[in-house]
C-alpha cells in the first residue's frame, strides 16, 4: 500500500524544453501513436556523471531506470530489483539468507579472465555500496557501458559503472509518502527427500550392484516401512520438520519532501524486517532463527545561497541487525539436505538429542543448543557539495564544483 498526501502550494513554473524531439512532436498527427512514443522516450531525462541529459541528446551507451519504474517489492538487496531491467547489466544472486547477498555484477559480459569484472558503483558521485539502501531513497539508476560514457572515470571504470542518484526535494511542492508492504519468502526447488524405507532399499541395491552384501536385512526394511520402532529404526523428513513453507517479509517507509525556490529538502525513514525459514529455533533463553532487520534514514538538503552559488548536503544513516544460528545457518542447511533419513532419531527416549559416531550434528541440537550470533552494523554516509557558476568570468555556462565526503561504520557482534 502506497499513499500520497499532497499539500496545496504555489504552482510550479512550467519549464519548456526545446529539442529536436519536441519539434517532431509538434509536427506529428495525434493518431501517429508510434511517433509520439518515440518522442516521449527521447525527452526522458537520464542521469549521467555530473549532469542530466535527455535520451535524444546522448550519443553513448547508457541504460537507466527512474524510481517509478523500479519494482515495488520488499527485498533486502537493491540489485534484486534490477535483474532483467537494464540492458547490458548482468546480476547473479546466489545468496538466499535474509539480508544476504552473494551478488555479482557484470556490464556487457566478462571483460577479463585474469582480473575482476565488478563494475564501479557510485552513489551520488561517490564510490559506495548501494545494496542496503531503501528503494524510497533512489531517484534513478544508470548503467554506463561504453568508453564514451566511462571516460570520466578512467581505468577504474574499465568494467563499466553503475550510477545511483538519490531523491531531492522540489520547489513549491510538498509531499508526504507512506509505504507499507508485506510478503512471503518461499523456499523453491527443494529436492524431495527419500523416506527411510526407500533409502535403505536403494542402498542395498547399490551394494548388490558392486558385489557387496546388503546393509539392511528384511527385519530392518519391514520396520522402516511400518514405523514399528522409530527409536531403533527412525524415519526423518528433515525438511518438513525444520523448514517452514514460507517466512514473512515487511517494509514500512515514511518520506517528506518539498521546499521553496531557495531551500529544498527530502527526508525518508524506513524499516525492513525479513525472517528466516527455520523451525524449532526457540528455547527458554533465545531464538536462534536467522533474521535481518534494517533501519534507513536519509536527509538531502539543497540551498541556493545566491543565483550563482548552491550548496547540497547528502546524508544517510543505516542500522542493521543480523541474527544467525550459533553453528551458522549454512551448516544447519547442509545437514538438513545431506543427512540420511535413518541416521538417528531426532530425540532419544530419554529426551536427549540423537546422534551417532558417524553423524554427530543433530539439526535440532544445532538450532536450540549451540547459541546464536547477532551482528549490529551502523553506517553513516555524508557528503557536502558546493557549485559555483563562473558567469563573472565567462558568459558561457561553466560551473565549478567542490565536494567533501565522510563515511563511518561500526560493527558489534554478540
Amino acid at each position: 500500500m502506497t499513499k500520497y498526501i499532497k499539500f496545496p502550494g504555489l504552482t510550479g513554473a512550467l519549464v519548456a524544453l526545446f529539442s529536436l524531439a519536441t519539434y517532431a512532436q509538434q509536427n506529428t498527427a495525434p493518431e501517429d501513436t508510434a511517433t509520439q512514443q518515440r518522442t516521449t522516450y527521447g525527452d526522458e531525462e537520464v542521469f549521467i556523471p555530473f549532469a542530466t541529459r535527455t535520451r535524444a541528446e546522448l550519443n553513448y551507451a547508457v541504460s537507466a531506470l527512474r524510481y517509478d519504474q523500479l519494482s515495488k517489492i520488499p527485498t533486502s538487496n537493491m540489485s534484486g530489483l534490477l535483474i532483467g531491467r537494464l540492458s547490458g547489466l548482468w546480476v547473479n544472486w546466489t545468496g538466499n539468507l535474509p539480508g544476504g547477498g552473494n551478488l555479482t555484477h557484470m556490464v556487457r559480459g566478462r571483460s577479463s579472465y585474469a582480473g575482476g569484472n565488478t563494475p564501479m558503483v557510485l552513489v551520488d558521485g561517490v564510490v559506495r555500496d548501494f545494496e542496503d539502501m531503501d528503494i524510497n531513497e533512489i531517484e534513478s539508476v544508470s548503467v554506463l557501458k561504453d568508453a564514451g560514457a566511462l571516460n570520466w572515470y578512467g581505468l577504474s571504470s574499465g568494467n563499466g559503472a553503475i550510477l545511483v542518484t538519490t531523491k531531492h526535494g522540489k520547489a513549491n511542492t510538498r509531499q508526504i509518502t507512506v509505504d507499507a508492504q508485506g510478503g512471503f519468502q518461499v523456499a523453491a526447488n527443494l529436492i524431495r527427500p527419500l523416506n527411510s524405507y526407500d533409502f535403505a532399499t536403494l542402498y542395498n541395491q547399490a551394494l548388490t550392484n558392486v558385489g557387496q552384501a546388503p546393509a539392511y536385512n528384511a527385519t530392518a526394511l519391514e520396520a522402516y516401512k511400518n514405523h514399528t520402532n522409530l527409536y531403533l529404526y527412525p524415519d526423518n523428513n528433515y525438511q518438513e520438520r525444520f523448514l517452514n513453507k514460507s517466512a514473512p517479509t515487511q517494509r514500512y517507509a515514511l518520506s517528506f519532501s518539498g521546499g521553496s525556490q531557495r531551500i529544498r529538502y527530502f527526508t525518508t525513514l524506513s524499516y525492513f524486517n525479513q525472517q528466516g525459514l527455520f523451525k524449532h529455533t526457540k528455547n527458554d533463553n533465545y531464538d536462534s532463527n536467522y533474521g535481518y532487520k534494517r533501519f534507513n534514514f536519509r536527509i538531502n538538503l539543497d540551498y541556493d545561497v545566491s543565483e550563482s552559488l548552491s550548496v547540497t548536503l547528502l546524508s544517510g544513516l543505516r542500522s542493521e541487525i543480523r541474527n544467525d544460528v550459533g553453528d551458522v545457518a549454512s551448516s544447519v542447511l547442509n545437514n538438513i539436505s545431506n543427512l540420511p533419513p535413518n541416521a538417528f532419531p531426532i530425540l532419544n527416549e530419554d529426551g536427549s538429542y540423537g546422534g551417532t559416531s558417524i553423524y554427530q550434528n543433530n539439526p535440532l541440537g544445532q538450532l536450540q543448543s549451540t547459541g546464536y550470533s547477532r551482528t549490529t552494523t551502523n553506517v553513516l554516509l555524508a557528503s557536502i557539495m558546493a557549485k559555483q557558476k563562473l558567469h563573472f568570468i565567462t558568459p558561457v555556462y561553466l560551473p565549478i564544483s567542490f565536494s567533501l565526503t565522510m563515511d563511518m561504520a561500526t560493527m558489534e557482534m554478540v
